[in-house]
């Protein structure tokens, strides 16, 4: 038995193809997005961290740059650790990433 396009759209498994094939298509979309955009996300999420302790702090700063080289300064001056670059873990992340 032939069936037309019009009756083949009233079955159950027109309906759960085309939601798999939608979410598979978004989900590839998603991920190709996510994988552009981890570097950035992991250094805001790390500028973040430092705002907040600056801001903690009661240390003023204009912009992200400013921030780094202050939260950079502060640990050479008041806890004497010297840093050619910034690394700072994320959180459940064990190795730091350069920031500066």
């Amino acid at each position: 038995m032939k069936l037309n396009l019009l009756e083949y759209k009233d079955h159950k498994a027109y309906l759960v193809g085309f939601a798999v094939l939608v979410t598979f298509i978004f989900v590839l979309v998603l991920s190709f997005v996510n994988e552009l955009t981890k570097e950035q996300v992991k250094k805001n999420q790390e500028l973040f961290l430092i705002r907040a302790v600056l801001e903690s702090m009661q240390i003023p700063y204009q912009n992200d740059q400013e921030a780094l080289s202050l939260a950079k300064e502060y640990l050479a001056n008041q806890a004497g650790i010297v840093v050619e670059s910034l690394r700072l873990p994320l959180l459940g992340d064990s190795d730091g990433k350069v920031l500066v």
